[in-house]
């Protein structure tokens, strides 16, 4: 059943938006088969107290056949089943085949969309950004073009791509051949081989070589590489890594390991070496020790005062001793501990005696 009705038009929709349509439809469906019909207008010439009568027109809901919708300011809605139709609003305006996957957009702004399949297989035009873009497959497959007064790119993704800005800046890529970047302000290069398709510049290539106004270097499937610059450097060739610092003031240090095996630091200031599964050694201003970890260890310690403490172990808990300036200790768990510190005492017996 279609019923119509004469002016009674529905009043408003005032500019509202780009999905303004599909709430709209939204809403019809609400209604389905039913018919919206409105009181008629006076006749042309009869009393009313309300004054002239407004201008007839004609809404048909009858969703989801056929929708006719006309709003004052221009807007309106025209539907042919429940998934065609279009719309039209004083700035947007939409017409779809099959929605939302078939059909174009126009919306402010000079902005313009037609989809194929959206969001997969489609056109855009952006006038305001200065973009042109057919996808085949979303924007991962296909042709896009940028013209700006600050960029000029194109690109045929995900093959090649070349982009050149205002500034200076050019980077463009042939996949997976090569990447290349170059910024003049920050006398910056790059070049990457082996690259995948939109990761260039990522440092995730299979080999790149870059330099800077103030360091440079280079880098190989991502493990392996090289950084130098005024203060030191990095150096990592898995296993193997190191690392050094230039400091004038607090003096160079330096680190290198065989990962996981061996480690060792060097700076002014202490000296230490770690090698598995327990051996370290370790060489300072206040303390000197070395050990395998739990089997043997030994310590000599200096303090403020210039007093000294020494003393290691043997299967520790089990086996320790210490010396120095007023300070000693003895133990042989469980059976015996005796420490004097200072002041301090305690001799245990365990289970025997305790003091």
């Amino acid at each position: 059943m279609i019923a119509t009705g004469r002016a009674g038009a529905p009043r408003g929709t005032r500019g509202a938006g780009a999905w303004a349509g599909a709430a709209l439809l939204s809403l019809l469906a609400l209604i389905p088969l039913a018919a919206r019909a409105q009181e008629s207008a006076p006749a042309a010439g009869s009393d009313s107290s309300f004054g002239a009568a407004p201008a007839p027109s004609h809404d048909i809901l009858a969703w989801p056949f056929y929708v006719r919708w006309d709003g004052d300011d221009g807007s309106s809605v025209r539907m042919i089943g429940p998934v065609s139709g279009a719309w039209r609003a004083p700035r947007h305006r939409a017409a779809y085949l099959l929605f939302p996957t078939t059909g174009s957009l126009h919306l402010s702004g000079g902005r313009t969309e037609h989809w194929l399949a959206w969001p997969l297989t489609g056109y855009r035009r952006d006038a305001r950004r200065g973009i042109t873009q057919f996808s085949l497959a979303t924007g991962l497959v296909g042709y896009r073009r940028q013209e700006t007064e600050f960029v000029h790119s194109v690109a045929l993704n995900p093959v090649w791509s070349d982009s050149r800005r205002a500034n200076g800046v050019r980077e463009w890529q042939i996949s997976p051949l090569m990447y290349r970047r170059s910024d003049p302000a920050r006398q910056f290069e790059t070049t990457e081989i082996g690259v995948a398709p939109f990761l260039g510049g990522a440092g995730l290539s299979a080999w790149r070589r870059w330099s800077s106004r103030e360091s440079h270097g280079w880098s190989a499937a991502i493990f392996w590489g090289q950084r130098f610059d005024a203060r030191g450097g990095v150096t990592s060739m898995l296993p193997y890594v190191s690392s050094w610092q230039r400091d004038s003031v607090a003096g160079d240090s330096r680190f290198r390991a065989l990962v996981p095996v061996w480690a060792q630091w060097r700076n002014p200031r202490h000296e230490t070496d770690f090698l598995l599964p327990a051996w370290w050694r370790h060489h300072s201003a206040t303390l000197n020790s070395t050990g395998f970890w739990p089997f043997y260890a030994s310590f000599r310690r200096a303090h403020g005062d210039s007093s000294h403490h020494s003393g290691g172990s043997i299967l520790w808990p089990l086996f320790s001793w210490g010396s120095g300036d007023d300070y000693s200790a003895f133990g042989a768990l469980p059976l015996w501990y005796r420490v004097r510190d200072g002041d301090t005492r305690v001799t245990l017996a365990p289970p025997l005696y305790g003091r």
